[in-house]
C-alpha cells in the first residue's frame, strides 16, 4: 500500500501500482505495522475543568483551560473526541 501525505493532509490512498510515487516524496517503510491518521476518545470531558470549589476566578480561567485540555488532547495523537457533557434533567 502507498499513502501519500504533504503536510498534515492524506493526498491519496492505495496499492503501489496505482498510485505514481515521484522523487518529492519521503519514503518511509511502515511494513508490518499499523497507520492511523488519529485517535478517537469516545469518553471526554474536555469543557468540564475539575474544581474543588466554584470560584469566580475559576470560572473566569475555565476558557483557558478548555483551550489547554483540547491543546494537550490534539498533542496526545487524538483527533476527535466525544465530550460527555452533563444536562441537568436527561
Amino acid at each position: 500500500m502507498v499513502i501519500l501525505v504533504e503536510g498534515d493532509t492524506i493526498l491519496d490512498v492505495g496499492y503501489r501500482p496505482q498510485i505514481p510515487v515521484t522523487g518529492q516524496f519521503f519514503y518511509i517503510d511502515a511494513e508490518g505495522r499499523t497507520i492511523m491518521p488519529g485517535l478517537i476518545d469516545s469518553h471526554m470531558h474536555i469543557c468540564s475543568p475539575f474544581m474543588y470549589q466554584t470560584s469566580l476566578g475559576a470560572v473566569r480561567q475555565m476558557p483557558m483551560q478548555i483551550a489547554l485540555n483540547n491543546q494537550r488532547t490534539v498533542y496526545s495523537g487524538v483527533t476527535t473526541v466525544c465530550d460527555m457533557v452533563v444536562h441537568k434533567g436527561l
